[in-house]
């Protein structure tokens, strides 16, 4: 939707304008508009109006120009959610309504039922079938296009991975959560995808640290895998312990019943095997029961730091007012996560060496922990 103005497409729209030709999106009044963007620290950015011939004209050209300069797909970020559209029943928008941002400074503006349905039929189809002419003329990827499915499951849970992957073939993103610091996945959690992932899926980082780039990347990124050998095969009937081999000689191994990993790259030395987390610590009356091998979901505050015992991040959490609760995980690097009293445990199913707890005060999170007080 946006005409971001490092476009090249930018330039053209403007000389659009200058020959007497409307390109930007206007409303009822004639106005041309200004939305934010998604994170709505700016709102400056003009719209293409798409009921005009010559932007669709021009928006179609740009798509077959970056094809010809060797583009092979295309990521449209929520290109294929029906709440981007005008009149979409989002942040109290009217039925012919485009509202622009969240706090002060927030407009909506008004369209008529006519220039309504034009727009939004043709803003669907310029960002999400595009990609799709793009990606049939190259033979490249169609990434969160129409069919894709965004954050569809875990990748560190086996199970989940193979659930979203049933029904056609689609693009999905199995969403992988971490504090600051690193967007590597642990070793369990990178065998579990690799052993259940089909053609079409991709871990994706979800990471809000400062140095993005830089902190995502790891070593396993660069080693060799290749097409898998198959699907993932059961060790022995009943075991839940099941291997999947790739080209490259790399072999994942991944045990269901300990949801433990790991995985033997091709020429790389082998890693250690997984041990068996320590027993869950002794800690005061004050930091509240402790549930062993589970993690917390939501409410997070993004308040992690690296600390040496579950006491300590209880301590965390008892300096921090708005905390109920807390996660120390040892499988990642004994980072301490604080969450508020809305966190619930295993929603993001077991976590081996992950200890979770509630502060003996906070009322509300012990009842997500099934303890009466």
């Amino acid at each position: 939707m946006f005409d971001f103005s490092f476009y090249t497409a930018h330039q053209r729209m403007l000389d659009l304008e200058a020959a007497g030709t409307r390109a930007f999106l206007r409303d009822e009044t004639g106005a041309v508009i200004s939305l934010c963007n998604d994170g709505n620290m700016y709102c400056n950015i003009t719209t293409f109006d798409w009921t005009q011939p010559a932007v669709r004209a021009l928006w179609v050209g740009s798509v077959l120009n970056a094809t010809a300069q060797g583009i092979d797909g295309i990521f449209a970020d929520h290109s294929a959610q029906e709440d981007i559209q005008i009149g979409a029943p989002k942040n109290g928008q009217g039925p012919n309504q485009l509202c622009n941002g969240k706090g002060a400074g927030r407009l909506c503006y008004n369209f008529t039922d006519a220039f309504r349905d034009s727009f939004n039929s043709w803003h669907t189809w310029a960002t999400n079938y595009t990609q799709d002419v793009l990606s049939k003329t190259t033979g490249g990827p169609v990434v969160c296009g129409p069919y894709a499915r965004m954050g569809v499951a875990n990748p560190c849970d086996f199970n989940a991975v193979l659930r979203a992957q049933q029904g056609p073939l689609a693009v999905r993103e199995m969403r992988h959560k971490t504090g600051t610091g690193s967007c590597k996945p642990s070793e369990s959690c990178l065998a579990a995808f690799l052993a259940a992932a089909e053609p079409g899926s991709y871990l994706h980082c979800q990471y809000t640290g400062d140095d993005l780039l830089g902190a995502s990347a790891f070593p396993e990124m660069d080693y060799a895998l290749g097409a898998p050998n198959g699907t993932a095969r059961e060790t022995a009937p009943g075991s839940e312990v099941w291997v999947r081999s790739f080209a490259s000689g790399t072999v994942v191994r991944w045990d269901d019943k300990r949801k433990l990993g790991a995985i033997s790259w091709a020429g790389q030395p082998p890693t250690p095997a997984p041990t068996t987390p320590p027993p869950t610590p002794a800690l005061p009356g004050s930091c509240g029961p402790v549930l062993a091998d589970t993690g917390l979901g939501l409410a997070d505050l993004r308040r992690t730091t690296v600390v040496g015992s579950l006491a300590e991040c209880c301590a965390a959490c008892h300096a921090e007012p708005a905390c109920a609760c807390y996660a120390w995980h040892t499988e990642e690097g004994n980072r301490c996560h604080l969450h508020t009293a809305a966190a619930r445990p295993g929603t993001r199913g077991a976590k081996v060496g992950c200890f979770s707890g509630f502060l003996a005060n906070a009322t509300d999170a012990s009842r997500a922990f099934g303890v009466s007080k």
